[in-house]
């Protein structure tokens, strides 16, 4: 202690005796001066703040600055209301009483939040206009509203509110000691000094005020001694130590800063160079590298270890994947697999809301994350962060470093950059992932396609081979390697014609339905194949190749020719069989249609009855005969296809049934759209006809019969449908009038064959359609058949 600081304290010892000497000549002097310092003070502290606003930095001394304003006004109203003043007639102590509690209220909780913004940014203009309100409040509540409580009454003095409150205003100065403490890195270590010295003796003050009994006490004494002590305190705090010294505290401020960036600096280049490592890494180094990119990020914030932990597919549990280490942690992978999300819900629901887990200290974690305290602190842990990896919005797991022997604060641009981090780390495993992903997906289909029963093929622009599978290179007889860059048409039979090659070509270009081709074996073999390629186009829409595949059908193409052969030997035979048939059955008709003409007036009613009875016997035979030739060629292959309109193929039809269809004044109503489809002609119109005429049968005996003939197509298939409202059949039997043997059976009970829905059925059916009755009895029936669209 120089001779200067000596000289300090013994003017300020002088000043205070003076002091009180003149409380014994006149204590209301002796007030007046003791308020009146304060004042002076405070507006001090008001107008240099003010003044110094622009390089003041220090957001705790700055909002103090503005705040003693309006404290020094109210110590000045405190000091013109006090008992003999004579300012305020009519009001006793308890006035001066109440305006020093709320100034004291004013005052603590001003020191509280001021420290408690140290490093944030304020608007002064916010400030000032809340501490105005703030005051506005309180004198009306005084002096308008009068509904102040009572600090001080004439007879017993203080009033416990006017205790309690200094006690409560103790309080909130001990909390404002607190955050001092725990926040005094922020600033200047004799400011530190200073402001703890000011709150400590603003507690003394205090409590002193809560004895007095009347305005004029000793108690009242003490307490505006320290008062004053802790004005000048408060003033060398902020007036001398953070305005008389500015240019100290902006240089040590400069050099926090510049430490500060130059370690954000340093922490970029860091992350930069991790960065640029990921770009094009091979998946295979991509863990290796993970751990490596955490040692040196852990080494440069001197962290004991980081750690990478992803959640499993259902987000239930998640795990340790990669990992780095020094000496002090005693953390294993192994040890920290498949943990329930459940066992650190509180860690883990902060996470995913994408938000990072700091803890400075394992003493900062709040009481509902104790089970996650347990497991940290069984492995040593002091202090740690965790920062979420999210990908395409979906947190799939998290980032960390761990310290073990020391403290680690860890700044918003820290936590900005190691996020970062994490989004490195995320798309590194995503790729890792993905190639992973598509390196089994690319053996699978490998495998698939080199196993596949069928030939597999991909030819470029020219229609040159590029791949062949082993199928395909059976079926050719060559090997991969003397077919890759020959033209796949080199392939195809010679002999064919050069049209053929041209629809080869175009096939591979164009999305056309399947062909048959035949192929050339090495061997000499004849191998026919049905081809379905579909062309590959580039960026720009230009054909780029066409991926085929090749089915052997040269056993169905033997089968075909076969089964040509034995429907034309099928077919001569029938012809035989039913001229054999027929001859016999027409000699029978034209003998009873002979001896009707010679004999009939000679021959009795039943003779002729009889007769007549053979004839029609004999026609029903040669109708049963016509219909099994027709029945035994409904199957045949169609070879006439070609586009017909099915709506004229439905008017010859009805053409044949117009005279019973007038006969019987039968309502006929055939759809407009029926379509134009690609098919057999003959094989349509003995459809429609052998339907039609089922329609007639069962609905000329009704009353106001109507047969209704339509279209219901799909996106696959031509669906037509003949409606009745004839009879109906009953459900049971629907499956019956499609058989040929049920059919057979019931012909005598009724008119013709009874073989037309056989018929019916066999056609469509060889194609690729199908047939079916919807109907009930006494209600009509729907017959639908289907053909397949391109047959």
């Amino acid at each position: 202690m120089n001779i200067r600081t000596y000289w300090h304290w013994a003017l300020g010892l002088a000043i205070l005796a003076a002091l009180y000497s003149t409380s014994f000549y006149n204590y209301l002097l002796f007030h007046t001066l003791a308020e009146s310092f304060s004042i002076i003070v405070s507006c001090a502290i008001f107008i240099l703040s003010w003044n110094s606003r622009r390089f003041l930095d220090n957001t705790s001394l700055l909002f103090l600055g503005m705040a003693y304003l309006f404290i020094g006004g109210m110590d000045l109203l405190h000091t013109l209301a006090y008992r003999g003043m004579g300012v305020f007639p009519g009001y006793k102590t308890n006035l001066p009483t109440q305006l020093w509690i709320a100034t004291r209220y004013m005052e603590s909780l001003s020191i509280l939040i001021a420290l408690c913004l140290a490093k944030r940014r304020i608007k002064l203009s916010f400030v000032l206009s809340g501490y105005s309100f703030a005051t506005f409040l309180i004198l009306v509540s005084i002096f308008g509203l009068e509904i102040f409580p009572t600090c001080f009454v004439e007879e017993t003095g203080l009033t416990s509110f006017k205790k309690t409150s200094e006690y409560i205003v103790c309080l909130i100065l001990v909390s404002s000691v607190a955050v001092l403490f725990k926040k005094r890195e922020d600033f200047d270590a004799d400011t530190v000094r200073l402001l703890m010295a000011s709150i400590i003796f603003t507690i003394i003050s205090e409590l002193a005020f809560t004895y007095y009994v009347h305005a004029y006490g000793l108690s009242n004494l003490i307490g505006h001694y320290f008062k004053i002590i802790s004005a000048y305190f408060i003033y060398k705090a902020i007036v001398v130590t953070g305005l008389q010294k500015p240019y100290d505290s902006m240089f040590r401020n400069l050099k926090k800063r510049e430490a500060a960036l130059q370690y954000r600096a340093s922490f970029e280049e860091l992350i930069a160079g991790i960065s640029a490592q990921f770009i094009g890494m091979p998946s295979e180094k991509i863990d290796e590298s993970i751990e490596e990119a955490l040692k040196k990020i852990s080494r440069f914030a001197n962290a004991d270890g980081g750690y990478v932990f992803l959640f499993s597919k259902n987000k239930k549990t998640f795990s340790m994947t990669h990992l780095w280490k020094n000496e002090n942690l005693s953390t294993t992978k192994d040890a920290l697999q498949d943990l329930e999300v459940q066992s650190m819900s509180w860690w883990i629901n902060r996470l995913k809301d994408r938000k990072p887990v700091v803890v400075p200290s394992l003493y900062d974690l709040p009481e509902e994350a104790s089970a996650e305290k347990e497991i940290i602190s069984r492995q040593g842990i002091q202090s740690l962060i965790d920062v979420p990896m999210t990908y395409i919005g979906d947190v799939i797991g998290f980032l960390g470093f761990s310290c073990v022997k020391m403290k680690r604060d860890w700044s918003e641009d820290d936590i900005f950059l190691l996020k970062m981090v994490g989004e490195v780390f995320t798309n590194a495993l995503q790729r890792q992932k993905t190639e992973s992903a598509l390196r089994e997906s690319e053996e699978r289909y490998r495998r698939i396609v080199q196993t596949a029963q069928e030939g597999i093929y991909l030819v470029d622009a020219e229609t040159n081979i590029v791949f062949a599978n082993k199928r395909m290179t059976e079926m050719l007889g060559y090997t991969f390697e003397e077919m890759c860059g020959r033209p796949l048409i080199d392939y195809i039979d010679e002999f064919i014609p050069a049209k053929t090659r041209q629809d080869f070509h175009k096939d591979q270009s164009s999305s056309e339905k399947p062909r048959d081709f035949r192929f050339r074996n090495k061997n000499g073999k004849n191998v026919w194949a049905m081809i379905t390629s579909s062309p590959i186009y580039d960026d720009k829409g230009e054909f780029f190749g066409a991926l085929g595949m090749v089915v052997d059908v040269t056993y169905r193409k033997e089968a075909e020719k076969e089964l040509e052969k034995a429907h034309e030997e099928l077919k001569e035979f029938v012809d035989v069989v039913t001229h054999d048939l027929k001859n016999p059955i027409f000699a029978i008709r034209a003998f009873c249609q002979l001896l009707v003409k010679k004999e009939g007036k000679t021959l009795g009613e039943k003779s002729l009855e009889y007769i007549h009875h053979i004839e029609t016997g004999a026609q029903q035979m040669a109708e049963l005969i016509a219909d099994l030739l027709e029945l035994s060629r409904a199957g045949h292959v169609i070879s006439d296809v070609k586009n017909i309109s099915s709506g004229e193929i439905v008017k010859t039809a009805v053409s044949s049934f117009s005279k019973i269809i007038d006969d019987h004044g039968i309502e006929l109503v055939v759809s407009s759209d029926l379509p134009t489809i690609s098919w057999d002609e003959k094989a349509l119109r003995q459809v429609f006809e052998n339907l039609i005429s089922n329609a007639v049968k069962y609905t000329k005996g009704t009353d106001d019969p109507r047969i209704e003939i339509g279209y219901e197509g799909t996106p696959n298939e031509h669906v037509f449908y003949i409606k009745d409202n004839g009879s109906g059949i009953d459900p049971e039997h629907h499956d019956d009038i499609f058989n040929i043997f049920s059919r057979l059976k019931e012909t005598e009970k009724e008119e013709g064959t009874g073989l037309g829905l056989a018929i019916v059925k066999k056609i469509v059916t060889s194609h690729g359609g199908q047939v079916w009755v919807d109907s009930k009895k006494e209600q009509g029936a729907t017959f639908y058949f289907t053909l397949p669209k391109g047959s």
